[in-house]
């Protein structure tokens, strides 16, 4: 999810097509070609700027309606004369991106094998270092401590709203162990307790810095990043 501005200049999108097994879309304003995966602009008035990444959960509704009561549901529009607004319709464009042939790939793109290629994955990207989380893993633990570079993050499934999420456990420059129980995070000696989201449940302790995840196929992820590391169940 990207901040739909760039220069004070407000943009709007629509479907252009697929580049590197992703989905390319245009803002109507430059005819700027941009591309999913990074919020490159690929071509156009715009070419090599990029949109800046915003927070966005993938949850159930019962559990987001539940957070947040007072929500705007935003919902797709029909098409106009039976055809989705771009340049391929979108029925169309999503048989491209659910049967595309795992083998298919262009000089320098990624066809990375250590995964199935259609394997859904939580991707974090962080200080230069990424890796890749089977999200099948995360459900069967619940939780899953790990090091990324420099920083001790932990990685949290929800099972009522089919969520993951990653924090950074650091607090005080010192890196805390953690659990994971009946939906609340709580620090090895029992003393720190915190929301799935990092929010302190006492005032004494301090917050954990959220991070933000991309939920996707491997075959997305590996393509745009290629030295990403796998998180491997019992590491």
């Amino acid at each position: 999810m990207y901040a739909a501005e760039v220069g004070g200049q407000h943009l709007t999108f629509e479907v252009a097509g697929v580049y590197r097994r992703n989905m390319i879309i245009r803002d109507r304003q430059t005819r700027s070609l941009w591309q999913h995966a990074t919020g490159e602009a690929l071509m156009g008035p715009l070419q090599g700027l990029r949109l800046i990444a915003v927070g966005g959960e993938q949850s159930s509704w019962s559990s987001w309606r539940g957070m947040h009561p007072q929500t705007t549901l935003a919902i797709e529009p029909p098409p106009k004369r039976g055809r989705h607004p771009g340049v391929i319709p979108r029925p169309r464009l999503i048989h491209l991106l659910e049967t595309l042939p795992p083998s298919m790939a262009l000089p320098g793109q990624s066809n990375d094998r250590r995964l199935d290629m259609h394997e859904e994955v939580i991707g974090v990207d962080l200080d230069g270092f990424a890796k890749a989380y089977p999200l099948d893993t995360l459900r069967t633990r619940g939780i899953a401590n790990d090091t990324l570079g420099q920083q001790a993050i932990s990685l949290l499934y929800d099972a009522d709203a089919d969520e993951v999420t990653a924090l950074c456990r650091q607090v005080d420059d010192t890196d805390v162990t953690v659990r994971y129980e009946h939906g609340d995070l709580i620090a090895a000696d029992g003393d720190m307790r915190w929301t799935r989201f990092g929010i302190p449940l006492s005032a004494e302790t301090s917050a954990l810095r959220r991070l933000r995840v991309q939920r996707q196929w491997w075959l997305g992820w590996s393509e745009f990043h290629p030295n990403s590391d796998v998180y491997e169940q019992g590491s």
